[in-house]
Order: structure tokens, then sequence, then C-alpha cells
């Protein structure tokens, strides 16, 4: 029916437009404001500390810190992830959200690299200081099309990321170059 092909295109083409969008005006943003480290295997824990001061610099809050990492990112920090995080009630409430963990306090959340632009590892952001915004969300079922028989499902998305200009160091990246 109509309504699970919209949740299905929204799934599977919408969301994943919106988070490429996103993650490309962040880590533009981050390479803008120089709010960029370059990591290695060997140093991936210590970028994400360096991160974490650069927000803190920055005098973004403690909380609502995410950490978009690459599978490969996630690798390379996964240990610090598993062996920092004190309440197992707090991470096992974390991995239900679709979170990997908490680290240095970021929320960890693991991305399929095509998702980010080439050479960006991690993403560090303070939610404060992003907005997304759907200017065009809207669906429909045309009943009397020329062209097809049955009902026609037409759906409109058009969306943007905006960074807050008096926040925009509140976001910071890692590169592998």
């Amino acid at each position: 029916n109509a309504s699970k092909m919209l949740k299905l295109q929204l799934k599977e083409q919408v969301a994943p437009a919106m988070d490429k969008v996103y993650f490309a005006k962040v880590a533009a943003t981050a390479a803008a404001t120089s709010q960029t480290k370059v990591m290695t295997a060997a140093t991936a824990y210590d970028v994400v500390t360096e991160l974490a001061e650069m927000l803190d610099e920055a005098e973004a809050p403690q909380a609502n810190r995410t950490l978009f990492v690459t599978p490969t990112a996630y690798r390379h920090i996964k240990k610090n992830i598993t062996t920092n995080i004190n309440a197992s009630k707090t991470n096992d409430k974390l991995l239900t959200k679709g979170f990997v963990g908490e680290l240095d306090s970021f929320e960890v959340v693991k991305v399929p690299s095509k998702y980010f632009p080439a050479n960006v590892a991690m993403l560090a952001v303070w939610e404060g200081a992003i907005a997304n915004a759907p200017i065009i969300d809207e669906a429909r079922i045309k009943s009397d099309s020329e062209n097809i028989s049955g009902d026609l499902l037409i759906g409109r998305n058009k969306f943007d990321t905006f960074i807050l200009d008096a926040k925009k160091m509140t976001i910071a990246s890692a590169t592998t170059a």
C-alpha cells in the first residue's frame, strides 16, 4: 500500500540523502574554521580527545555532543569505548538507540563511509550548532493520472542543513590525510 511505499522511500532514499547533506556541511564547516585534526590508526583516541578539547574551548556544553565515525575509525577507537564506559546500563540504553557507546563526552555513532566526504573519518558535533530544516515535505496520492492505471504516490522532499554562525566552532573533524 501507499503508506508502506512512502516509509520505504523515506528510509532508503530520503534519509540517506539528508544525512549526506548534513555530513558534507558539517565537514565543510570544520575545514573552514580549521577545527580539523589528522587521524591515523595509532592516534585515533588522542584525536578524539583533541576534538573534545576543541569543543571545550568553543564553550560547547558537555551534553548533546555526538561523534560520528566511519567503520574504520570506529575499529581504531572501539577498545577505548568499551573500556571507558563505567555504567553498563548506560551503554545498553545507548546501544538500543543506535549509538555504539560513549567516549570522552561524546555519544559515538557509526556511519557508513560513503555518507562522509572523502578523507573524513570523524565528525564531532554539538547539536546546538546545527539546524536541519525540511523545506518541502509532502506526499499525496493522485488518482487521475493519464499515464498509469490506478493511484500514483507523489512525494516531494527538499531539505537543508544550516550551521549557526555563532556556534560554528563547536564542530570539529578528523581526516585521514
